[in-house]
């Protein structure tokens, strides 16, 4: 069965992931096979909802009350059909910290440090300091976003400014911020290949689009994609060739997720479209900025009367602080700080990170199972 999926976006700001106004960004999807159906759905709500012009625009009808009654609408006519990917920006660019800086120093074994959702840990850790506004946490994320963004590798430096070489290890900041001191020359020799490869490399727009597809893939065994148009999208539309006529399943499993799907069946190359020629992109416009206003205002009426409608269809793939998780009593947290500090004392000592990490690994678990069965885990 073929399935023709719309994609849009809202809350964009490209690689700036720091921008105060638009902390959220969203990708929606919508699955509409009938062409006619999603062009009469925006003449109709045009007319009814007496709005302005011949396009359904999600950010205008967000901000008055004819415009959130037109969403609402539009969400109960495609609630089946929607699935929307969701990006709370500064915590994915704690991901990309990671993923930058942590992961190719810790490549040799990455299947066991994200099956200890290692990564999880580290982008929490980094998430809470950068959300409490702690002392040059905010400089070291602004210059690693700089660094990413420009290329501006004079800022490198400025990533490491808190910490040092002799860290306190009783403050797990600092003890991040030593081992990429200590280990410094190696991720920056990720970052240079990144942005050799390309610009866009915190753009979120890709990532988005792939999973979106992933989840429609499994629903129908071909999907013709359309997208609005994007720049990013353009600069990297040839990563979605592979996936033209693709009819093997693949999956990986990432830390405690469940196993998601790699690929997906495309009937032809993505397409990049002009919204106010194409209806459905319109429709999908306009559950995006649904979704956006749903996490920016959550306590207004228009949330609460759309979570139950687009709560259930925000994929397990968006980046979202689950900060209640962030605690000891948690095993990812237990054995993430066991397996920080050992990373630092052997940074420090000049050893063989990875030596007995998986004997280390086990004993981690073994003491957090100690730990919950006499109930003397930390909160």
């Amino acid at each position: 069965m073929r399935g023709t999926i719309y994609m849009d976006e809202a809350g964009y700001t490209g690689n700036h992931l720091l921008d105060p106004t638009q902390p959220v960004f969203v990708y929606s999807s919508v699955n509409i096979d009938n062409v006619m159906q999603a062009s009469s759905t925006v003449k109709r709500i045009t007319r009814k909802f007496n709005l302005q012009g011949q396009e359904l625009k999600g950010k205008n009808l967000a901000k008055h009350g004819r415009g959130r009654a037109a969403l609402s609408e539009i969400l109960d006519e495609y609630a089946d059909d929607i699935y929307v990917n969701v990006y709370e920006k500064r915590y994915a660019l704690a991901c990309k910290f990671f993923e930058y800086t942590f992961e190719p120093i810790l490549s040799s074994h990455s299947a066991l440090f994200y099956g200890i959702d290692f990564h999880r840990f580290i982008a929490q850790l980094m998430y809470l300091e950068l959300s409490a506004l702690c002392p040059g946490i905010g400089d070291s994320f602004a210059a690693f976003e700089d660094v990413m963004r420009k290329g501006d590798y004079s800022r490198v430096r400025d990533i490491l400014a808190p910490g040092g070489t002799n860290p306190n290890l009783l403050e797990p900041t600092n003890m991040v911020l030593c081992f990429l001191e200590i280990h410094r020359e190696r991720f920056c020799r990720e970052i240079e290949d990144a942005r050799d490869s390309s610009s866009w490399v915190l753009d979120l727009s890709l990532g988005a689009v792939m999973d979106l597809l992933r989840y429609w893939g499994l629903q129908h065994s071909t999907v013709s994609a359309i997208c609005d148009e994007s720049r990013p999208l353009k600069f990297q539309e040839h990563v979605f060739q592979a996936m033209v006529g693709c009819e093997k399943r693949a999956y990986i499993a990432l830390g405690s997720r469940e196993p998601f799907p790699l690929t997906f069946n495309l009937s032809g190359p993505i397409i990049l479209a002009d919204s106010k020629a194409t209806p459905g992109l319109q429709i999908a416009d306009a559950v995006a900025a649904a979704t956006a206003l749903m996490f920016r205002e959550p306590d207004s009426e228009s949330a609460k009367q759309w979570r139950p409608i687009i709560g259930p269809k925000i994929g397990a793939q968006s980046i979202v602080p689950m900060m209640d998780e962030f605690r000891l009593s948690e095993r990812h947290c237990f054995v993430g700080a066991i397996v920080l500090h050992h990373l630092v004392e052997q940074s420090v000592r000049r050893n063989d990170l990875c030596d007995r990490i998986e004997e280390l690994v086990y004993h981690a678990n073994a003491q957090f199972e100690r730990a919950r069965a006499t109930q003397t885990l930390p909160m």
